[in-house]
């Protein structure tokens, strides 16, 4: 089973959007998908859940360093994972960073996420 969980600050729209909308790409592979905030790894149960992951993708720089205190998986934004270092690798907060094509960014994304997951699991 291939882990993924993805992070943003308060949990409530990138990484809920994300987990939700991959879960449903993903149908029928051998891959688990969840989500947690920034405000939750207080919490032992979304800690442990970002510790067992084999990848973890954030939606932001500051979220990305944050996470890797906590943990020795793979951790990158998914902008970066999906596209490398060459490419804007932040998927701006709908709140704080007035980003209303956050769905749409995701949704780029997901669709190259699960090409390359397909490779990681052959």
């Amino acid at each position: 089973m291939f882990r993924i969980v993805f992070v943003c600050l308060g949990n409530l729209y990138r990484s809920v959007y994300a987990e939700d909308k991959f879960k449903k790409m993903v149908s029928g592979l051998n891959v688990d998908v969840s989500s947690t905030g920034l405000l939750k790894l207080d919490n032992e149960v979304h800690i442990k859940r970002v510790k067992n992951a084999d990848l973890v993708l954030t939606m932001e720089e500051n979220q990305t360093e944050f996470v890797k205190e906590l943990t020795d998986v793979p951790v990158f934004t998914l902008r970066e994972y999906v596209f490398g270092d060459n490419k804007d690798i932040e998927i701006d907060d709908p709140i704080s960073g007035g980003n209303p094509n956050f769905k749409k960014e995701i949704d780029e994304c997901l669709v190259l996420l699960l090409e390359k997951i397909k490779g990681e699991l052959k």
